[in-house]
């Protein structure tokens, strides 16, 4: 079917980076080891919160202690989500086993998670190919078509529905059975389909034995009570699914699906609280993180102010709580966005007095010609 919408203008990733990159700091794009103290220091908290719950009979308490514990799983996902980046520490002995960890105790093979996320969900952000995209009416078959009316909010039976805070749960187990089923076929990356390959899905498999050691231990530190355990294992991973969910939802799923991807029009920034940003390694500059993954997330609000000068008429961000009303309305299922080729054009870039970007559009008949061209001082007609 033709799409009657109006075709969205794209620009490609690597002529915003070359219009924001020689406006940011050398130290911008230096590791942050110490935030490795952070993964240590939520790690710590989660055990002592475990064995807290063992010796508590209270359900307030325990649920209050929950309440934390789910808070310092999310937490680790987000130091997880710089580390798989980079931004962290690179040096393979030391990050892969961080990651193993971080994710292995809200059940996520590490391995799964930079398959979808890093190689494919960034490669692709909200195209056809994007893993982690809303679904199209096309592949809303009858069974995802129900549970997406109970874990997403989009035409959901119950407005507001707590249900919507598991998505990160079905989409962990969704993925990983989908992976060790059909991850080993070829094929274009769809929702549906994403290639790992036999090395991965072998590297998952150990991974998995790490995860269910891991809920194992939690039970010992319990002292083997079974209802003491659902207070601590997973209630908490459903708490951090929520917490995560909340920024997901409303970074991606109020963008349209095109053609191809564009890291600005794709993409939305939420507005927290500074302590919630500050708690959660600025996770809500979503933006900022999709134009540059590996960047020492302490400079994302830096990047947002130079989004909001050289392209204020394309960039997104508004606060979390009318993102998240205005997820309540987005239809079910989604429909491509045609799209058309911009190319930047700008003056020559001074860090001490940065010019505003231009755009125009690249005419169908340039093809890909003209492409990552950016012009220093003369404006230039592909």
């Amino acid at each position: 079917m033709i799409s009657t919408k109006k075709p969205l203008q794209i620009i490609p990733h690597k002529e915003y980076v070359r219009v924001i990159r020689p406006l940011l700091p050398p130290e911008a794009f230096k590791r942050s080891p110490g935030k490795v103290w952070g993964i240590v220091f939520y790690s710590v908290l989660f055990v002592l919160g475990v064995i807290a719950v063992g010796q508590i009979d209270s359900i307030w308490i325990r649920a209050l202690l929950s309440l934390g514990l789910g808070h310092c799983v999310a937490s680790l996902a987000f130091f997880g989500h710089d580390l798989s980046h980079g931004s962290i520490v690179r040096t393979p002995w030391i990050r892969y086993p961080l990651e193993v960890w971080v994710w292995a105790i809200r059940f996520m093979p590490s391995t799964m998670w930079r398959r979808l996320h890093n190689e494919t969900h960034h490669v692709f952000s909200n195209t056809q190919r994007d893993c982690d995209r809303q679904l199209l009416n096309s592949e809303l078959n009858v069974p995802v078509r129900l549970l997406s009316r109970f874990v997403t909010p989009f035409q959901n039976y119950v407005r507001w529905s707590p249900l919507v805070g598991l998505a990160f749960v079905s989409y962990t187990f969704a993925h990983m059975a989908l992976a060790f089923t059909s991850g080993f076929r070829g094929g274009p990356p769809t929702p549906y389909n994403t290639w790992f390959g036999i090395g991965r899905l072998t590297r998952m498999a150990l991974e998995l034995v790490v995860c269910a050691a891991i809920q194992v231990g939690i039970l010992a530190l319990v002292g083997w009570d079974f209802w003491a355990y659902i207070w601590c294992g997973p209630i908490p991973i459903a708490i951090s699914s929520a917490v995560t969910m909340g920024y997901i939802f409303t970074n991606h799923f109020l963008n349209e699906i095109t053609e191809e991807a564009d890291p600005v029009q794709g993409t939305t920034t939420v507005t927290v609280p500074r302590i919630v940003d500050w708690l959660h390694l600025h996770f809500s500059y979503h933006t900022e993180h999709h134009l540059f993954p590996s960047l020492n997330s302490a400079y994302y609000p830096l990047v947002a102010q130079i989004l909001m000068r050289e392209f204020p008429d394309r960039y997104n961000r508004i606060p979390f709580s009318t993102a998240w009303r205005r997820l309540w309305s987005v239809p079910l299922g989604a429909e491509m966005t045609p799209s058309t080729r911009l190319v930047v054009h700008s003056d020559r870039l001074k860090t001490d007095q940065p010019s505003k970007a231009q755009v125009s559009m690249v005419t169908s008949d340039t093809g890909d010609e003209c492409e990552g061209q950016l012009v220093d001082a003369t404006p230039k007609i592909c």
